[in-house]
């Protein structure tokens, strides 16, 4: 099959193509030719009034449900939101149930994966049933293909298991995720702790949660080393902590929600339970901070807190409405359109940073490549009107943003959105 895009702005910082309108033929997996003007016959011809063309995105700790939950998202619903929407590569968190944590679920997985046109990294998780007591095999599932370990958005409060974690991951220079948010100090997770929650009424969950979580972890991170990744900070006193230790020389790295770059807790003035998530929206300080980590790279990644929830779960009185949204059919578009980020800057941290993150290479665009690209209109309306996922629990539904992912390639494998 050949695939040609038609002067296509390449946003790619380590290709010699950055920023450079090209005609891009693509020919049986492979980047073929880069050119000012290329005229062959294709089987598609791509184009559109503001082309874009990068590396393949990536998200990490995107939620698995199938097994065990398959009436939110099925393992095929997730692909094809996914691909539709930019993301050639899968770091999903291991969710399903029963959780991943022996070599039959990861290579269940594996499988899965290659049936269904995208890459996945697999992560299991890090202690038994992601209940924060025993620490899993993992030396043995490193054998079988496994480098990173997480519970997910479980925080883990027992000190020692982390520290049990980082030193075992060591052996195999693996990389370990937390989610740092201390359950004793969170309260009853509503919303973040501040002003817009006594107006509320609701005792929030403050931000000395993530701060003493971050802390803890960074301590051990020092004494014991190891590679560890904080999943999704909201805060600027978490923020600052993980700067220092970037700065200090600890093996450190961390993620951002988009929904923290893009909404505050102000916007819970209407009870809107698609926007009660993990971790809350905070205050626009923490925003504006957030916004800042990402310039001076002290946050290394974007990701989309993907969450599907049936809507027993989410129409409900917000006190009652359990946390999360969908994420990865908007996280371009809302970011394009409301975070004033410069475009090379988003595309970096939902390509090259996630890919860093994860330990993955992450080929620029260059002939003779393999195919992984993502292709995209900064300046085209998208209306989200309705997910792909079988759940629909989104705040972003209805509206139209500016910027429109118009699908991605993988080897051969061409996806339209």
């Amino acid at each position: 099959m050949k695939v040609l895009f038609k002067n296509a702005k390449i946003i790619d910082r380590n290709s010699r193509f950055h920023l450079q309108h090209c005609d891009v033929l693509l020919e049986n997996g492979q980047i073929s030719k880069i050119a000012k003007t290329i005229k062959q016959e294709a089987n598609h011809v791509i184009k559109s009034k503001n082309l874009h063309l990068s590396p393949g995105w990536i998200d990490i700790g995107t939620m698995l449900n199938d097994p065990g939950n398959e009436q939110r998202e099925t393992f095929e619903t997730l692909v094809r939101v996914a691909r539709k929407s930019g993301y050639t590569c899968l770091a999903p968190f291991p969710t399903t149930e029963p959780t991943i944590q022996n070599k039959s679920d990861v290579n269940f997985l594996m499988s899965r994966s290659a049936n269904h046109h995208i890459m996945i990294e697999p992560i299991a998780a890090l202690s038994a049933a992601r209940e924060g007591k025993d620490i899993t095999e993992m030396i043995d599932l490193n054998q079988h293909g496994v480098k990173i370990f997480s519970d997910g958005m479980r925080s883990i409060n027992n000190a020692g298991l982390l520290e049990r974690a980082l030193l075992y991951s060591q052996q195999f220079n693996g990389t370990i995720i937390h989610y740092s948010n201390d359950k004793s100090l969170r309260g009853d997770d509503q919303m973040h702790q501040g002003v817009m929650s006594t107006k509320l009424g609701f005792h929030g969950s403050p931000d000395v949660a993530e701060e003493v979580s971050v802390k803890r972890d960074i301590s051990i991170l020092k004494e014991i080393g190891g590679r560890l990744i904080i999943h999704t900070i909201s805060s600027q006193k978490s923020l600052n902590d993980i700067k220092s230790a970037k700065k200090a020389g600890l093996d450190l790295l961390s993620t951002v929600s988009f929904q923290n770059l893009t909404d505050t807790d102000e916007s819970l003035i209407n009870f809107d339970s698609n926007r009660k998530l993990n971790p809350p929206l905070r205050r626009p300080t923490d925003q504006k901070a957030l916004l800042k980590g990402l310039v001076d790279d002290t946050i290394d990644a974007i990701v989309s807190n993907h969450t599907p929830l049936e809507e027993e779960l989410k129409k409900l009185e917000y006190p009652y409405a359990t946390a999360g949204s969908l994420g990865l059919e908007t996280v371009f578009s809302v970011m394009n359109d409301r975070s004033q980020l410069s475009l090379e800057l988003l595309i970096d941290k939902l390509s090259y940073g996630p890919a860093k993150c994860l330990g993955r290479e992450l080929r620029p665009i260059a002939e003779g490549q393999e195919v992984n690209l993502t292709f995209f209109d900064p300046e085209e309306p998208f209306e989200y009107s309705r997910s792909g996922s079988n759940s629909q629990n989104s705040s972003h539904l209805g509206k139209v943003f500016k910027g429109k992912v118009l699908g991605s390639v993988l080897k051969s494998d061409l996806i339209f959105n």
